[in-house]
This record gives structure tokens, C-alpha cells and sequence, in this order.
């Protein structure tokens, strides 16, 4: 018996299982509005800060670091920050400014490294930092100290890494409201729910808009699913367990079509100066094509409902709603960064895409 070619025997095999890998036909790039060239703007207002960037010297006199605007002279255009270190030997996990860092000095269980930085105090392990930095802003709530901030307390303990590369060692954890106060990087996941039309091949994604009640962003449209990271979650758990709760997502069907879609970090700094610093672990779930799958509120906005509608909208809309500023800074970068990787935003969409592309991926310190 004659044996085909080793080429021939994978033409045959290519042959078999062609149909399903046959590609989407490509659609052509979205197109910005004519009043809007490029995205670049919107993304440093966003990415609006230059933080401090290691290695840190254990040197008294580089002590303090500077924080810098990306968008030129503002009232807070530079600001010389304080690193925040967990322990004396580590690296910072945020950087404190002035009035915060005064505040500071009155406590007694903190250290200042060789005059270098501000500590947590040695030999403390997880609980007794935790414990300590909760009472401490417990304790500033109370007195009435940095009121913009602490009034939107949630009784949420957020994580701290003893490096905000390294997720498996923490440092200790703290109320989701006071993270600005230390410059500490908030964790979150971002999902992109959508569908691609076999007819018209054009990509429909599911936007919701926020409460107008909430204290954050109201009435501003968002990535279809997101959340904080809670210590003791991961990831995946977090953004299955907020697709259920806003969405009214089957679990099993985001536990089993839910993929990962890598990482974007935001370097935000508010009107008032807070750093507010994000981490944010993004994720594509894609929806039949036949559109029977939708998001639902389960709770409504009148109600306390985070959510006050879902609209479906085509990536074209999505993006002229981006460059007219109606998004959540940190969901307009998750969704630009999904438009990048589906091939809709390229270098024919926006004549800065080089810059847009690098701006979303910048290290934190």
C-alpha cells in the first residue's frame, strides 16, 4: 500500500477541520468623529499622572518623589509625594502627599526608615498591619480628617500587595475608600460582553449606564460588567460573581465562554489631587450571535440598583460615545483596548494610534 506524503496527509486533515477555522471576513476600521482626530486625549485624561518610578534609593535626601501632570500646569501639576512602605526593608506600595504624611507624624507605631519613607512597623504580619491601618482610618472618619474622601466608606477591605506585581503576597488590606489616601493601586476586572452579526459581520456590544445616584460617575456608561477585587478573590471569581450580581448572568455560561484579555493599568489623579491608581484584569465574553442572551438588571436603580439600563450598541457607537466623553474614564480605556485587539481601531481609525496603543500599557512604579 502506497503511504501519502506527510504534506498530503495534513492537506487532508487541513481539509476536514477547515470550515470551522475559517476566519470572519475582515470589516473595515471604525472611523473617529471629524471633529475628534485621535483618542490620545482622552486617554491622558485618563492616564492623567506620571507617578514615581523605581529602583527606590534608601536615601534621606530621596525621600521625597515627584507626581506630575501629563496635561501641563494644573493646580496640582507637580506634588512631591512620600513613599508608603508595609515594612521597613520592602519597596513602596503607595506614596503619600503632603497633608496625608503630616498627619502621620503623630503616630507612634510608624517608622521612618533611616529618614526614608514612612512604615508600617517591623515584625508586623498581615493581621496586625491590616488591623492597625483600619483603625487608623477608622480613627480619621470619626475626627472629620480628609472628608472628600472617607464619606464614600463601604465597609469593602481591598487588597494591598507587598509588590503590585506580585498577587500572591499581602501585605494587608484596607477600607476601599481610603486607598487614595496612601496612593495605593485599586484592583478591579473589566468585562466586554458582545456579539458579532453573521449577516453584517459588525460587532454589537452591551453598554450599561450608571445610577445617577451613585457617588462615583453617575449617569456615565460603562464596560458591560465590572468590579473591585476583594481580598481573598481572584479574578475570574470576581468578574463571574459581578455578572451575576449586575447582569443577571447565567454562571455557568460566563464560567464556560469567559476568556481573559490580559491587563490595563490606569494612572489617574482627581481634580482635587488624589491619586487613584488602577489595576484592572480585563475580560471578552461573547454572546451568541443570535443575540438570545442579554443583560438584565436585577436590581433597578430606584431600588439601590448600581445599573440604570443596558443598551446594545454597535462598536461604531461605542466609539463616538468614547471620544464625546460619556464613559467612565477607566472603562473607555477597556473598551479602546477591546477595539484594538478586535482589529476594529487601527492605525486607519486614528492617526496617534502608536501613542494610544503605548499609553494603554504603561508600568506602574
Amino acid at each position: 500500500m502506497r503511504v501519502p506524503k506527510a504534506s498530503a496527509v495534513w492537506s487532508r486533515r487541513w481539509l476536514s477541520v477547515a470550515p470551522s477555522l475559517t476566519p470572519r471576513r475582515r470589516t473595515a476600521a471604525l472611523k473617529l468623529p471629524s471633529s475628534c482626530p485621535s483618542l490620545l486625549d482622552s486617554i491622558l485624561k485618563a492616564n492623567n499622572v506620571l507617578l514615581p518610578r523605581g529602583p527606590f534609593k534608601r536615601d534621606p535626601e530621596a525621600s521625597l518623589f515627584r507626581c506630575t501632570s501629563k496635561l501641563g500646569p494644573q493646580v496640582f501639576d507637580k506634588e512631591n509625594l512620600v513613599p508608603f512602605l508595609a515594612e521597613p526593608n520592602g519597596t513602596p506600595v503607595g506614596f503619600l502627599r503632603p497633608q496625608v504624611s503630616e498627619t502621620l507624624s503623630s503616630e507612634k507605631d510608624l517608622m521612618t526608615p533611616s529618614g526614608w519613607g514612612v512604615s508600617l512597623k517591623n515584625g508586623w504580619d498581615y493581621d496586625a498591619r491590616t488591623a492597625y491601618i483600619n483603625d487608623l482610618v477608622g480613627r480619621w472618619k470619626k475626627r472629620g480628617l480628609f472628608d472628600d474622601i472617607l464619606r464614600g466608606w463601604s465597609d469593602e477591605l481591598f487588597p494591598v500587595y507587598e509588590h503590585w506585581t506580585c498577587t500572591s503576597r499581602l501585605a494587608f488590606s484596607i477600607e476601599r475608600a481610603a486607598l487614595p489616601l496612601f496612593g495605593l493601586p485599586n484592583y478591579g476586572c473589566l468585562m466586554t460582553g458582545y456579539f458579532v452579526c453573521p449577516k453584517t459581520n459588525e460587532t454589537w456590544i452591551w453598554i450599561p449606564r450608571r445610577s445617577r445616584r451613585k457617588k462615583t460617575w453617575p449617569g456615565k456608561l460603562d464596560v458591560t460588567v465590572g468590579g473591585g477585587l476583594d481580598t481573598g478573590e481572584t479574578p475570574l471569581s470576581t468578574i463571574i460573581r459581578e455578572s451575576v450580581e449586575e447582569a443577571s448572568f447565567d454562571e455557568a455560561l460566563v464560567s464556560s465562554s469567559i476568556n481573559p484579555a490580559g491587563l490595563l493599568t490606569l494612572h489617574n489623579r482627581n481634580p482635587s489631587g488624589w491619586l487613584l491608581p488602577g489595576v484592572y484584569y480585563l475580560f471578552d465574553l461573547e454572546l451568541p450571535e443570535d443575540n438570545s442572551i442579554q443583560p438584565k438588571l436585577t436590581v433597578s436603580a430606584e431600588e439601590g440598583g448600581e445599573v440604570e439600563s443596558f443598551e446594545l450598541m454597535s462598536a461604531q457607537e461605542v466609539l463616538d460615545n468614547i471620544a464625546a466623553g460619556e464613559f467612565k474614564s477607566s472603562s473607555a480605556l477597556a473598551l479602546m483596548d477591546f477595539l484594538v485587539r478586535h482589529g476594529l481601531y487601527t492605525s486607519e481609525t486614528d492617526e496617534k494610534y502608536v501613542e494610544v496603543c503605548m499609553e494603554l500599557r504603561q508600568r506602574f512604579y
